[in-house]
């Protein structure tokens, strides 16, 4: 499907599909059926490992090395070229948790999926990389090695399988995670996501299973990077609420950190009224410390406004009113994205260019509390 997209948009350009697998990859792609008749409109399916030379081959033209000065790990990453010189490059991760990146999404799909493994692979016949950083440091090696390798070459756009979500992931690895069977950990959560930005996109995916992302390390540094965003200010989610989807994915704590959300409080805020001000109606509200982020609907669901400032005043523009009766709707997140929703009818009397308070008629008619609080 995302192969007849590209497609749509540039028919004539070259389209690889690339993965490196943790066991030789051409091995998984036969068994998944990667093949130009099953994929139609690919160029070439690529082993990451194969497509990049011999075993320990630091000179071939299928690497390129990345000097990385400020890397937190290394100074200095080989990247397939292939890869490090596509003009867009597509992230296309499934849903899941992990016990050691605690989220795996579309940073760790690239960041650790598509190191080379003839450069970082345990030996010539085996391109699994977990030797090629320490997944159990406690200080968080595993997620300064994503951070850097993914600053090498961030990706540009992300569609998340999230049809089928994992529990317990990434595969489930039965001695960590003590489950018994893969369909104890299937989560059927019926959802695409995607973005230009991974880290929300990630970010989302963790509020999504209820882990904290703020709690996931690779998630924080590429943030601080500038990388992306975490903060939910910052992120716009259209399409379903998360508090609409979100359920608990059980999964083991990583040695580095990373954990579920056990605990949520409901965000509040109360309306003691209103002013109309220079063309606006100014709603005055009491809002909670926990709230990072409002969003002001005017008859209908896309928000007018974001406000992330200041959430004792929230204005609507009158000349956006229609004459006669105004649905109004303020929505209010934590960081979590929890959210409670006040529904408002907004009537006027006159011309909505000469509007006065008098001519105004403002009632709460609902509240929705649509946080997920669990103990």
């Amino acid at each position: 499907a995302v192969v007849e997209l590209v497609r749509e948009l540039n028919p004539s350009g070259k389209v690889y599909i690339m993965e490196g697998s943790s066991v030789p990859t051409r091995f998984v792609m036969e068994k998944l059926n990667y093949t130009p008749e099953y994929i139609p409109g690919v160029d070439a399916i690529l082993p990451i490992e194969e497509d990049s030379g011999a075993w320990k081959d630091y000179n071939s033209p299928g690497i390129v090395a990345v000097d990385l000065p400020d890397g937190l790990l290394h100074k200095k990453y080989y990247l397939n070229k292939k890869y490090k010189e596509a003009d867009v490059l597509i992230s296309l991760p499934c849903l899941k948790n992990h016990w050691h990146a605690a989220v795996t999404g579309a940073i760790k799909n690239v960041a650790i999926g598509a190191t080379p493994g003839n450069i970082y692979g345990n030996s010539s016949t085996n391109p699994g990389r977990n030797s090629m950083v320490d997944h159990n440091s406690r200080r968080g090696d595993l997620h300064m090695w994503i951070h850097d390798f993914y600053k090498c070459r961030p990706v540009d756009f992300v569609i998340m399988d999230g049809l089928q979500g994992i529990q317990n992931g990434p595969t489930p690895c039965y001695e960590v995670s003590r489950t018994t069977r893969l369909s104890k950990d299937q989560m059927n959560m019926r959802l695409i996501l995607a973005g230009r930005d991974a880290v929300a996109v990630d970010t989302v995916e963790s509020l999504i299973m209820n882990w904290d992302p703020q709690s996931v390390k690779y998630l924080v540094f590429l943030n601080q990077s500038g990388l992306g965003n975490i903060c939910p200010s910052a992120i716009n989610v259209k399409g379903k609420k998360i508090d609409e989807i979100r359920k608990d994915f059980v999964g083991v704590r990583p040695p580095a950190g990373g954990h579920p959300i056990k605990k949520m409080t409901t965000p509040a805020f109360t309306y003691t009224g209103y002013e109309v001000q220079e063309g606006q109606a100014v709603f005055s509200l009491v809002p909670d410390e926990c709230i990072v982020k409002m969003e002001l609907c005017l008859n209908g669901d896309e928000p007018e406004t974001v406000i992330i400032t200041d959430f004792h005043r929230v204005a609507v523009d009158l000349s956006r009113l229609s004459p006669g009766e105004n649905r109004v709707i303020i929505h209010a997140y934590d960081r979590f994205f929890n959210r409670v929703t006040k529904t408002f009818l907004v009537r006027t009397k006159s011309h909505v260019g000469q509007v006065k308070k008098d001519d105004l008629v403002v009632d709460q008619v609902r509240e929705d509390v649509l946080s997920e609080v669990e103990g």
